[in-house]
């Protein structure tokens, strides 16, 4: 039944409510959950709630926000701050961030019916091959609440998407129709629908601890988003404007070599503007040429009628052209655009190709960085309020969007900009070697294990045994002395193997020929053989089984959607599908026992600053950052970095995990 608690005097319709705000409340004390949803008139911060819907199956008890004030809100303010109860919701997140930008409720002791979906079918949705549609039949759909409801009941919901943005369009004044009263009661009894089944297949697959972290993560998770970053606007827009400049620079440059070149290849002739044109200020279109620098097609064509014969301009491309028969030129000069000025004596095709991957990374840095992102930093705030994708990808690690701060690249301008408030600092702390410590505590490898007990620079030391066994003597690699340079390779194999990387990827990574990185590949498993016993187990069980499981406690699985279509095509000597299962197999397992632990960090860290002054308000990959007031700095990063290593201790047995922390007034390595 339907109870609609408002004090909106022209309410004619069928489900007026007798009850009082403190009889809905007394209604629920002998249950131990409640279904939870809001309606709002849009999707930020700024927006406002105009429903809150709570209930069970029996009764949905819907509240008029619009006229009721919060003094007569209070007792429901306070009832859904209560962390004893458990609150059913799809979606959680969304709702947790209007609460408390509303009326400044913090919900916790949640059950996300979303969340937990994206945990028991995880893998199984995205970029499906076709025939794989067909194999999971009904279950290919996404993670909505329409779609699940169907998975579970095989109902369909009829989606009225003209009611469900009716809520968008609210004025004030006007009321709800029963219509959309209905629409707000059902979405409470869906969920509490969909609960117990889901619930079975939680308990059928093992998933009960990775389901019951991740619904502690989904109220951390809105706190991170409604706290928000700080942006150095003005500093932003300075460096943003510079990159203009060098842009525009370069593509200048390009433009001038390709009108030099039109004497030696005729064919350029037609890629030439007509003439030169005035904009709307007066001033000469610089542009020479109408070649699109940005559309790879375009790109291909040039380098084609150049002489210079590839099959793509994708990066890894262009960079193994741009560093084969190196010139006698200075690229670190030319890079730095220090005498490029005159394209007419630079015939060398290599220099061409760097100056378009130089055109690239400007290109990706405006469009990364420039006004799309500014657009995002909130007026009101100061501050940019990204979203968080809880269980995307697969692996279980967190991705974010609008922006996407794992964009921002670890060592640059830009990462500086992420500014504390005033008389507060920023403490960035992260996992060392985190995938590496992963990889000795799955594979058991002495040497590993000794070198993280020690802490040891592993990479050098990886270095010193590789090269020892290839040299069949004692060979020491360091950080600093004169074999320092042997670190590289063996630090760039530690990474790209815990990423399922191979002899493709090494070559361009290094600048090696195909033949020196399967050589190095091999050289890594003949000096240590129990990892790559390990990822070989891994990549084998992923194959057979059709997924993969992160270590406990967590034992998060990742499922492989094409895995049936893999096995169908098994008799085939080069199965892509097979290939890239067993890939990602070696990868997942690395990478989804990093998400466990960096999320159970976050969920201490979140329960261990309740009460202090201290918030998170980042987190990209295995890193955590905390905004502190200065009186507040020690004891935070004391609790974040404790937080953090208690996290880790819950899965790596034998392996120490090691947490570098910084405070900065920005955003700091």
């Amino acid at each position: 039944m339907i109870h609609y608690i408002t004090k909106f005097k022209g309410y004619t319709g069928k489900y007026k409510s007798k009850y009082s705000i403190q009889q809905v409340i007394e209604y629920f004390d002998s249950k131990k959950s409640y279904a939870l949803d809001t309606e709002t008139t849009g999707l930020t911060l700024q927006d406002k709630v105009v429903l809150i819907q709570i209930g069970d199956l029996d009764n949905q008890f819907i509240f008029d926000t619009t006229t009721l004030t919060n003094k007569d809100l209070m007792p429901l303010i306070k009832f859904l701050n209560n962390e004893q109860k458990l609150k059913v919701g799809h979606n959680l997140k969304f709702d947790y961030k209007m609460l408390r930008s509303n009326f400044g409720i913090e919900i916790e002791n949640l059950y996300d019916t979303q969340i937990a979906d994206e945990v028991i079918y995880n893998g199984l949705f995205n970029n499906l091959h076709k025939d794989s549609k067909v194999a999971l039949g009904m279950y290919y759909k996404s993670f909505s609440l329409a779609s699940t409801y169907k998975r579970y009941t095989n109902i369909s919901i009829v989606e009225d998407k003209k009611l469900s943005l009716s809520f968008t369009k609210w004025k004030e004044g006007t009321n709800f129709t029963d219509n959309q009263l209905e629409y707000a009661a059902n979405d409470l009894k869906y969920c509490l629908e969909i609960k117990p089944k889901q619930i079975e297949q939680i308990k059928k697959y093992n998933l009960t601890y990775t389901v019951k972290l991740e619904h502690k993560v989904v109220p951390v998770l809105g706190s991170i988003e409604f706290t928000g970053i700080k942006i150095d606007v003005d500093k932003w827009k300075a460096i943003i404007n510079g990159y203009t400049l060098k842009y525009n620079k370069v593509l200048n440059l390009l433009e001038d070599y390709i009108v030099n070149q039109v004497g030696n290849y005729k064919e350029l002739l037609k890629h030439l503007k007509d003439g030169y044109q005035l904009d709307m200020f007066g001033q000469t279109d610089l542009r020479k040429t109408i070649i699109k620098w940005n559309s790879p097609k375009e790109v291909l064509k040039i380098c084609n009628i150049l002489g210079i014969k590839i099959k793509n301009t994708n990066a890894g491309t262009l960079e193994l052209v741009s560093t084969q028969d190196t010139t006698s030129r200075n690229i670190g000069e030319f890079k730095k655009l220090n005498k490029i000025e005159n394209w007419g004596v630079w015939t060398d095709k290599e220099i061409f190709i760097e100056v378009i991957l130089i055109l690239r990374e400007y290109d990706k840095v405006l469009t990364t960085y420039g006004e799309s992102f500014l657009e995002l930093v909130n007026t009101k705030t100061g501050r940019v309020h990204p979203n968080f994708k809880q269980c995307y990808p697969e692996t279980g690690r967190l991705s974010c969007d609008s922006p996407n701060l794992q964009n921002i690249k670890a060592e640059g301008e830009f990462r500086e900009l992420f500014i504390a408030d005033k008389g507060q600092y920023l403490s960035t702390a992260d996992y060392s070697s985190a995938e590496l410590r992963i990889i000795a505590e799955l594979s058991q490898d002495k040497t590993f294990i000794k070198a993280f007990k020690n802490d040891e620079d592993v990479h050098s030391t990886v270095a010193t045994l590789m090269y020892s066994k290839k040299f069949g003597r004692e060979f020491i690699v360091t950080k600093k002395n004169e074999n320092k340079e042997y670190r590289t390779p063996a630090k760039n194999l530690n990474f790209m193997l815990a990423y399922g990387g191979g002899a493709d990827k090494l070559m361009t990574m290094l600048g090696v020929n195909y033949n020196e990185a399967v050589e190095l590949i091999q050289l890594y498993y003949k000096t240590f053989p129990a990892i790559k016993k390990s990822l070989d187990e891994s990549a084998k069980f992923a194959k057979y089984n059709g997924y993969s499981i992160t270590l406990p406690p967590a034992e998060r699985i990742r499922w492989y959607k094409d895995h049936a279509i893999a096995l169908s095509y098994s008799s085939s000597g080069d199965n892509q599908y097979i290939a890239r299962i067993e890939r990602q197999g070696k990868n997942a397992r690395i990478q989804g026992c990093n998400a466990d632990i960096t999320k159970l960090a976050l969920v201490y860290i979140h329960q261990a600053l309740k009460g202090t002054k201290g918030k998170i308000v980042n987190t990209v990959h295995d890193e955590i950052v905390c905004e502190f007031p200065k009186s507040f700095v020690e004891e935070g990063k004391k609790i974040q970095h404790d937080c953090m290593i208690k996290a880790a201790q819950e899965f790596l047995k034998t392996v120490p995990m090691k947490v570098e922390l910084t405070v900065s007034k920005y955003w700091q390595k």
